[in-house]
């Protein structure tokens, strides 16, 4: 069952999230996606949720693919914009860390402005522009 899930996650994700990036390299649209994913911080993340428990074990190589691979697709954007390896490097885990950490925060404390601040906070210092109000 845990399987089935990482792979329909993994799947929406490269539809939605990593194609955004290697295809039309459009960080604004990743971060809507993500944003429309995590219904704005109010929905868990099942593969942060995996990564975390012993779940892991068992799909260390699913779960690591997963950010390894979202990780990757962010740099080479970084690296195709410009930016030294290094630096593409540091920013695809910079909005990695940024997304998870806001997630977590906004889980914990019942709180999606967590989750909506640090959205706010990539859009402004990686170039994703402001998502239209709804």
């Amino acid at each position: 069952m845990a399987q089935a899930v990482l792979t329909e996650i993994h799947g929406w994700f490269e539809q939605h999230v990593f194609q955004s990036l290697q295809k039309e390299q459009d960080l604004a649209a990743m971060f809507d996606a993500v944003e429309d994913y995590f219904a704005q911080g109010r929905r868990v993340c099942l593969v942060g949720v995996f990564a975390l428990t012993e779940t892991r074990d068992s799909f260390a190589k699913a779960i690591s693919g997963y950010f390894e691979q979202w990780e990757t697709c962010l740099r080479q954007h970084f690296v195709t914009e410009g930016y030294a390896a290094e630096q593409a490097e540091q920013r695809a885990t910079d909005i990695l860390i940024t997304i998870r950490g806001g997630l977590t925060l906004s889980r914990a404390r019942q709180d999606n402005r967590y989750f909506a601040q640090a959205m706010q906070r990539l859009r402004r210092t990686c170039g994703g522009t402001t998502r239209p109000s709804s």
